[in-house]
């Protein structure tokens, strides 16, 4: 158990957002609640504050971020606890029977499914997508960090601060290529050339609020 360090306020931020099921929509619009927030704020401020590029002020930190993150208990927030799993019956078996394959007609992917029923504490999965030439997803958003790594064909991934992407920018990737990025930045998936495209991607299971690519 320790104490966040002043720099790491925006990440703090972040995970309790996320560890509260929170989308950055959400709390922006708690803000503009006046009898939650006295001040609101934007989407674009979230995202400064949870990627270090400017920090509030204690007055705006106590009277409006705290209350949109729905942080009552100050003390919680600050104590940083991390669970260890580090013990031999933490171990989870999943056998064949509790993975499912789920296709996409629409965007022609197939992904392999674990039920989060069966991870449990894990909240980190590995999903194979086969994506069809010229195929695209939709701007996704999600808790916690996505790893994609390209095994066969070129595929373009957009990411963007913002719901608007109006600044969003383009990483090209060739067979073999890697990228990782906080899943609460908006991404995109796009095949460019070539054949389909087959992606090991490593994320979060999914709550309600995410819908995968």
């Amino acid at each position: 158990m320790k104490l966040p360090r002043p720099r790491d306020l925006g990440e703090k931020l972040r995970v309790w957002r996320e560890k509260k099921g929170l989308s950055v929509k959400d709390v922006v619009n708690k803000s503009k609640n006046s009898d939650v927030c006295q001040k609101p704020f934007a989407a674009g401020d979230v995202s400064k504050w949870e990627t270090k590029k400017s920090l509030p002020t204690y007055r705006r930190l106590v009277r409006d971020i705290f209350p949109a993150y729905e942080i009552d208990d100050i003390s919680e927030f600050l104590l940083e606890i991390t669970p260890e799993y580090d013990s031999i019956n933490d171990v989870i078996h999943i056998t064949r029977d509790k993975i499912s394959i789920k296709n996409d007609p629409e965007l022609c992917t197939r992904s392999l499914y674990i039920d989060p029923h069966y991870i449990q504490k894990y909240p980190l999965r590995v999903d194979f997508l086969y994506i069809e030439s010229n195929k695209c997803s939709e701007w996704r958003q999600h808790k916690g960090c996505e790893y994609l790594l390209v095994t066969k064909g070129q595929l373009n991934v957009m990411i963007s601060e913002s719901e608007d992407n109006i600044n969003a920018i383009s990483y090209e990737l060739n067979e073999g290529d890697a990228i990782a990025f906080s899943g609460h930045l908006f991404h995109k998936l796009q095949v460019t050339k070539g054949e389909r495209a087959k992606i090991v991607v490593g994320r979060p299971v999914w709550s309600g609020r995410e819908v995968e690519p």
